[in-house]
């Protein structure tokens, strides 16, 4: 399933205007998806599962450092 941008941009609008914390969830995401939403200004993301988060998120956060992860 891709990612819908244009709706991932309309709710970031939304959140930035209405002072919310956006957190994308990226179960059953691969990086090149996660890297998208970056590339939008998505820079919180939440895994619940350890091992996924690991295998995801040690590479973006050596290309990234200004990501923010949450368990969830």
């Amino acid at each position: 399933m891709s990612i819908n941008l244009n709706k991932v941009t309309e709710l970031k609008k939304l959140s930035d205007e209405n002072k919310i914390q956006l957190v994308a969830v990226t179960k059953n995401r691969n990086t090149q998806d996660i890297e998208n939403l970056i590339n939008q200004n998505i820079l919180n993301f939440g895994e619940n599962r350890v091992q996924e988060a690991q295998k995801k998120f040690i590479i973006l956060k050596n290309k990234f450092d200004n990501l923010f992860l949450h368990l969830i």
